[in-house]
């Protein structure tokens, strides 16, 4: 980061965040690639720990009283079943050798949160460099 550079104006963003929201990143940590989605998870060596994870999440969800499968038939003419889709990230400590003194991030678990939304329009819902005035 240039300390020389003066401060986005107010409606700017800097070129670098405009352009990694437009992409999506796929994250590896200790040879695990994060999923994008839930077809990318079950395709991944480690799709029992993504299943698991998303088992934990839906029966946290029930528990709590915020899930309920309907039948897709018995939904109501001009009625729709709110979007939804899965995140997938794999959560990580700070391990430090004790020989080398070198710090690096570690496994820890794989977690699925189901969020509500989804892509309903073409329209992406972050802002592209079309609607932002990058700096610099």
């Amino acid at each position: 980061i240039d300390s020389n550079r003066p401060s986005p104006a107010a409606g700017e963003m800097p070129r670098w965040l405009v352009m990694a929201v437009k992409q999506k990143v796929q994250v590896e940590v200790d040879g695990m690639l994060e999923p994008l989605n839930m077809m990318d998870a079950m395709k991944l060596k480690e799709a029992k720990l993504w299943i698991g994870a998303v088992k934990k999440e839906v029966v946290g969800l029930v528990m709590a009283d915020c899930w309920e499968e309907v039948d897709r038939s018995s939904v109501p003419a001009g009625q729709s079943i709110a979007p939804s889709h899965f995140v997938f990230k794999i959560k990580t400590e700070e391990f430090k050798d004790p020989k080398t003194g070198v710090s690096s991030l570690r496994f820890v678990k794989c977690k699925a949160r189901l969020v509500y939304g989804g892509q309903t329009s073409p329209r992406s819902p972050f802002p592209g460099v079309s609607d932002v005035r990058p700096q610099g």
